[in-house]
């Protein structure tokens, strides 16, 4: 009897916890969080090895089967972290693909849940409400982007923003470009939050063995 009631007390107070979440809109989006992530999205511009021919005779089968499997060795050092083609298409430089899964690069230790000044400011920037007409607005086709705005309901990721500031492109849950942003104002709001912005070579591999 006092064990029922001690569950049904603990179920009650973690039903009261959902109703008194804390909810507000971001970008127009209801949510209960946003957080920023560094992620690895660079499409794999190496190209896979050819296939072995299937064999002729049943004498090269043997010597078929290895080099199936020395290809498939090959496959997997070219794409790292990714094993398949398939799985890197579906993710490309995205943070998180079509159908709800993360990228497999990102760092979660990176991961940095914003404060209402943050908040605040991520808003107006992302909007394009914070510009300055003196900041030049540069724009290239690389997007290779190497950080995320994740956003957050009841801890699931409703909608993101992923960030490429070697091109100044950001890009919105993999539909469409945002090109009033302003670059400058953007990658201070970074830089404040402790992120580099990886401008320099070989900064995001140090980054990266740092915080894996």
């Amino acid at each position: 009897m006092v064990g029922k009631s001690i569950a049904s007390l603990v179920i009650c107070l973690l039903f009261c916890q959902l109703l008194t979440a804390q909810t507000f809109t971001f970008m127009g989006i209801e949510v209960d969080s946003v957080c920023t992530v560094v992620y690895d999205g660079k499409y794999n511009t190496l190209s896979p090895p050819e296939q072995p021919p299937k064999p002729a005779q049943k004498l090269e089968k043997k010597e078929y089967k290895k080099a199936k499997k020395d290809y498939k060795s090959q496959v997997d050092s070219l794409l790292g972290p990714v094993k398949r083609s398939r799985e890197m298409k579906a993710f490309s430089v995205d943070v998180i693909n079509d159908k709800g899964k993360f990228n497999p690069t990102i760092l979660w230790s990176s991961k940095q849940c914003l404060e209402i000044d943050q908040l605040t400011e991520l808003e107006a920037i992302l909007s394009c409400e914070k510009k300055n007409p003196e900041h030049l607005s540069l724009s290239a086709k690389c997007f290779e982007p190497k950080h995320s705005v994740l956003l957050y309901r009841n801890g699931k990721v409703v909608s993101h923003y992923d960030v490429c500031f070697e091109c100044w492109q950001v890009r919105f849950e993999r539909k469409e470009f945002i090109n009033c942003i302003d670059f400058i104002y953007l990658r201070e709001f970074f830089q404040d939050a402790g992120y580099p912005i990886f401008d320099k070579d070989g900064e995001f591999e140090k980054y990266k063995v740092e915080h894996q």
